[in-house]
């Protein structure tokens, strides 16, 4: 499908909503934060942390969707306790909070979207029907809408959102922005997987499932023999340490190359005896980047050179 999404506030919301449809209506909503983290489960924090200029980011959809949920909570005690009208919205939006990669602002996010869905839903659960049919004039619509009408209005806005945060991470990159996400991605690999940290977890969130290395001639394929190799990799090679010394994406960003110098010790490198010398060595990753991930690698080091100085 490629039809535009329509603004917001320019739809318009038929009414009545079918009384008799309210356990699909309900369905509807407890399926909400289910598909919210089917959309954004796997996604690199760059990827929903970047929006086109002007508009709002993946990350910023949902946390949208998290800060307006104590509106519709708000509205259903207005039908309630049978007010003059529904309570206006009155938003001020967060910005989603600065973290590592990988950390907790979009969890945290999704954990108190299903938490306040829950109250909302325990809300009307329930209900005698009659309470469905209450009307109350809407604040910016200048109509009268029914209990009813309200959850369906807040199943739409739910779509809403959701089309924007999949049509976001479907999009394709602009160029330039494609180029600075390679260079993300490679140095990421480098530094989380390579660096103090030795993240080897990092290699599930910044390679696609089927990433295949050719290394020396041998190929390793598939993310769990790749994670293996760099665990056994780092066994002999202790205190392994990835120093970046460039790294250069093509403008489309599906190639990424990054030449870096090694440092660890010797705990068996080579077949060789574990004797803790240093070892050192420069080496050069050339990358072809899919989907937003690292695909395939082509890896070269000076193997030679260090293996002559541990041998002298």
């Amino acid at each position: 499908m490629t039809t535009d999404i329509p603004a917001w506030f320019g739809r318009t919301f038929p009414a009545p909503y079918p009384v008799d449809l309210l356990p699909n209506l309900r369905a509807r909503l407890s399926g909400t934060a289910a598909r919210l983290d089917e959309a954004v489960r796997g996604r690199l924090p760059e990827t929903l942390s970047l929006g086109p200029p002007g508009k709002w980011s993946a990350e910023e959809h949902v946390w949208h969707l998290v800060e307006i949920e104590a509106l519709w909570l708000a509205r259903v005690e207005d039908f309630l306790a049978e007010r003059h009208q529904l309570t206006p919205a009155n938003l001020t939006h967060r910005k989603p909070a600065e973290a590592e990669p990988g950390a907790g602002p979009l969890a945290d996010a999704l954990r108190e979207f299903r938490a306040a869905r829950t109250r909302l839903l325990k809300r009307v659960d329930g209900l005698d029907p009659s309470r469905f049919t209450l009307a109350l004039p809407h604040p910016r619509l200048r109509t009268p809408m029914r209990l009813a009408d309200h959850l369906n209005f807040v199943a739409e806005h739910d779509d809403h959102h959701l089309a924007h945060i999949l049509a976001l991470l479907s999009a394709p990159r602009h160029s330039a922005g494609a180029a600075d996400h390679a260079v993300w991605l490679a140095t990421q690999f480098l530094t989380r997987v390579w660096g103090p940290t030795h993240d080897l977890d990092a290699i599930d969130e910044l390679m696609t499932e089927d990433y295949q290395i050719w290394s020396g001639g041998t190929l390793i394929l598939g993310r769990p023999a790749f994670k293996e190799w760099v665990r056994q990799f780092q066994t002999k090679f202790g205190n392994a340490h990835t120093e970046i010394v460039e790294t250069i994406a093509t403008a489309a960003g599906d190639r990424v190359v990054s030449r870096w110098f090694n440092t660890g010790l010797n705990h068996g490198m080579f077949g060789l005896p574990a004797d803790g010398r240093p070892v050192s060595f420069t080496g050069m990753s050339i990358w072809r980047v899919e989907d937003g991930r690292l695909a395939e690698c082509w890896v070269e080091r000076a193997a030679f050179e260090s293996y002559q100085r541990l041998t002298r």
